[in-house]
């Protein structure tokens, strides 16, 4: 039983194996780890199994049930140029300049962070633009709009915090040269986005536009 093999200290509070029983974790490292009962269960209902031949093993490649039909509507619908990126990690991290013929390859790597990743339509002549909020007793408080510039027009980790690319005050617009409409369109979705997810504390919305289709996204 699972209250067994928890007093042997096999299985820990959480379902998991503990790190001295656990295969993945002794031969790769944390991270890794086998998957619970239950991650099993939902593994075989919402997954096919196909027995083939990868590389000269045999064994079955297991694939999630939604996957093949995620891949062509983006093959269909979707134009060459794609952006790939995590679905809950922020800051550009993992985030990827794709075409349709190598994207598959950054969707297997966000799969090693986590179960799932986002594939849109890359937007190329854009500018971004960032407004922060917070709450206090008389309301909330918005600050000034702030388009950071970008050597590019993709803002990545690294113009964000690494290196001489790492951005500095002279590397933004504040306030944002922007026209009144659009200024007070960002600051409507700012302050709906803060109300009605119920926020607290500071947060930050960025915004990019698509200066060919006069689009805020």
């Amino acid at each position: 039983t699972t209250a067994e093999l928890q007093s042997r200290g096999i299985v820990g509070s959480d379902g998991n194996l503990t790190t001295a029983y656990d295969a993945a974790t002794k031969n790769w490292g944390s991270p890794w780890r086998m998957p619970t009962l239950e991650e099993f269960k939902e593994l075989i209902d919402n997954c096919t199994k196909e027995w083939t031949t990868m590389s000269g093993i045999k064994g079955y490649k297991v694939t999630k049930s939604n996957y093949n039909q995620a891949r062509r509507m983006i093959d269909k619908k979707l134009t060459n140029d794609l952006i790939v990126k995590p679905f809950s990690l922020g800051s550009s991290i993992g985030v990827k300049v794709c075409t349709k013929k190598n994207y598959l390859e950054q969707v297997d790597a966000i799969f090693e962070m986590q179960d799932y990743a986002l594939v849109e339509e890359r937007v190329v002549n854009i500018k971004e633009y960032n407004q922060a909020c917070f709450r206090t007793k008389e309301g909330l408080v918005l600050s000034a709009i702030e388009q950071p510039l970008t050597k590019s027009n993709f803002l990545t980790f690294e113009d964000k915090y690494q290196g001489s690319g790492k951005a500095k005050g002279r590397d933004r617009i504040i306030p944002a040269e922007i026209s009144a409409e659009l200024e007070n369109q960002i600051i409507d979705y700012t302050t709906a986005i803060y109300e009605k997810l119920n926020m607290n504390g500071v947060v930050r919305i960025d915004y990019i536009f698509d200066c060919d289709k006069n689009k805020l996204y």
